[in-house]
């Protein structure tokens, strides 16, 4: 229970499209975050491949990102995300920032945003792919928790689907198909 001389801190929670990413908010509302502290949203669109993906251009056509739209979406997200803060603390309780960025390593732009924020703590989702999915996908979970120079809460969901992929998120419409 929070009292008088508790210290306020910044957590930071980093979001994506995916549902283990709400369910990482949810969990921090529910369990970590209380009046007082200030909640850094934390959104990165990916807007360029990783180095190692030269390999695959040669064989495969992809089109090239529109930051614009990408950054787009990480607002959208973010969106959502305070609507759910709200839900919990009405506004005053809490202070919200917003980080709608974009990068090419996802986990490096979000241990650089705890680093300049001074964060207490970060609050990450964990996708729980199996094993050669995770080998070749990688985990930003996990490069969090290596790089991070504060403590990394990493909440993993419930349920999964059975490859251990993205269900799409509660908080955002279904793509047209």
């Amino acid at each position: 229970m929070a009292g008088k001389n508790t210290v306020a801190r910044t957590l930071v929670v980093a979001l994506d499209q995916s549902p283990t990413s709400a369910h990482a908010l949810t969990y921090a509302l529910e369990n970590v975050i209380r009046p007082g502290d200030t909640l850094v949203l934390v959104s990165v669109g990916v807007a360029q491949a990783p180095e190692w993906a030269d390999v695959v251009e040669a064989t495969v056509e992809h089109e090239i990102p529109d930051v614009q739209e990408i950054e787009r979406q990480a607002s959208a997200v973010i969106n959502q995300a305070e609507k759910l803060v709200f839900e919990k603390f009405p506004t005053g309780q809490i202070k919200i920032v917003r980080r709608p960025l974009t990068g090419t390593d996802a986990h490096t732009v979000i241990v650089d945003t705890c680093d300049k924020t001074q964060a207490s703590m970060l609050i990450i989702g964990s996708r729980n792919l199996p094993g050669f999915k995770r080998l070749i996908l990688g985990s930003v979970s996990d490069e969090c928790a290596h790089k991070a120079n504060c403590p990394v809460l990493i909440v993993k969901d419930e349920k999964t689907d059975e490859e251990g992929g993205r269900l799409w998120p509660l908080w955002l419409p279904k793509p047209k198909i």
